[in-house]
């Protein structure tokens, strides 16, 4: 097995989320963070195995036949 350097990614973004209501007044949205700094980093170490290690999932499967019923859309902030 030859060398495997580590992978590093930076990534930044700016942005201002603003929305105008019917009153015709801008406001920011729950969304306004102004920037985000996001850091990965990883290295593989000796030899490739099929083994995964997934972080974040919920582990249900998602019924998208749900997705498409009709209905009144409620949003809560």
């Amino acid at each position: 097995m030859g060398y495997s350097p580590p992978v590093n990614l930076l990534a930044a973004s700016v942005f201002d989320s603003k929305y105008m209501g019917g009153d015709g007044v801008e406001r920011h949205t729950s969304f306004n963070r102004t920037y985000v700094f996001n850091l990965l980093g990883g290295k593989e170490w000796g030899e490739r195995t099929n083994r995964i290690l997934n972080g974040g999932s919920t582990g249900t499967d998602h019924d998208l036949s749900l997705f498409y019923l009709p209905g009144e859309v409620s949003y809560t902030d």
